[in-house]
């Protein structure tokens, strides 16, 4: 398969459009430079949370890599055993690391030979924990969602904004900042905030 790049993390979006927020907050008399800087952090840390969420391999994917990797090791292992490569070239290669490190070729191919062994092993070991685990369906409630609508409506009510209209508020600025799903009744909204409330205190 091919070789992809797993590596997480990165440069951080914390973009969000400053006039049309500005103009939002305007009537609740509160400082909207300050609230603008303080959503850019919130907002670019959900948002690198749910990248990393939707990049993050399925199951059957993870086993498929780790299937690789043990072939992979196990080509290599091949090369550094005695025999693995044609004798003028092996005669070479002792030769050649000699003059540049002044130390034993075989010594160390046998010593990489025992770390890549235990390597390949430690993989078929978290290859078959893998395969043991159910595989989910379909997508689990965003808990950091949660979490974000509680920040900013908890931020806005300590400014003095009353509860529901913090809350209506929020909804207005995800939308403006392109968090998707965001609850479109009262009800569903409270509920979001006050279960982003709990997952803070956990």
């Amino acid at each position: 398969m091919k070789q992809k790049n797993y590596l997480l993390g990165g440069w951080v979006d914390e973009s969000v459009p400053r006039e049309e927020i500005r103009i939002l907050v305007q009537p609740l008399n509160i400082d909207a430079d300050e609230f603008c800087e303080w959503l850019a952090v919130q907002v670019g840390r959900y948002r690198s949370w749910t990248e990393m969420r939707e990049q993050t391999p399925t199951r059957n994917e993870q086993i498929a890599v780790l299937r690789d990797y043990q072939k992979t090791l196990a080509k290599t292992i091949s090369f550094l055993t005695p025999g693995g490569l044609p004798p003028h070239a092996e005669a070479e290669m002792v030769g050649e690391w000699w003059n540049f490190t002044k130390s034993s070729l075989h010594d160390l191919e046998h010593t990489a030979a025992d770390t890549l062994r235990k390597l390949m092993v430690t993989a078929e070991i978290v290859e078959r924990k893998l395969g043991a685990q159910k595989q989910q369906r379909g997508q689990k409630a965003d808990p950091r969602k949660a979490e974000l609508l509680a920040n900013v409506s908890n931020w806005l009510s300590q400014k003095g904004v009353a509860p529901a209209r913090a809350r209506a508020t929020t909804a207005r600025v995800m939308t403006l900042c392109g968090v998707e799903g965001v609850p479109d009744t009262k009800t569903t909204l409270r509920r979001a905030a006050r279960r982003g409330t709990q997952l803070q205190g956990n």
